[in-house]
C-alpha cells in the first residue's frame, strides 16, 4: 500500500480534493466532454465556451457562418467572406 489517492470521476490532485482537468463545478459535475459535447469548456457554473465553429448552450450545434459534420467549413474561409457555406 502506498498510501496514494485514487479520484473518483471528475475529481484529481493528491487528496482528490480539486477538479479532474476537464471537469468544473463545486462538486466537479460539469465536464467539458458531457456538458459541452466535447466542443467546448465548461466553467464552475456549467456554462460553456464553445470552440471556434460551434454553438448552442452544449455546444452541440454549428455557429452562425459555419457548416459541416464537424463545423469545419466556414463563411469566412470556405467562401472568402464572398459567399455562404451550406
Amino acid at each position: 500500500m502506498s498510501g496514494a489517492c485514487t479520484c473518483f470521476i471528475g475529481y484529481g490532485g493528491a487528496s482528490c480534493d480539486a477538479c479532474a482537468v476537464g471537469f468544473a463545478g463545486a462538486s466537479c459535475e460539469f465536464s467539458d466532454a458531457l456538458t459541452c459535447t466535447a466542443h467546448g469548456v465548461v466553467d464552475g457554473s456549467g456554462a460553456c465556451t464553445c470552440f471556434i465553429g460551434y454553438g448552442g448552450a452544449s455546444c452541440d450545434a454549428c455557429a452562425a457562418g459555419f457548416a459541416g459534420a464537424s463545423c469545419e467549413f466556414s463563411d469566412a474561409l470556405t467562401c472568402t467572406g464572398h459567399g455562404v457555406v451550406d
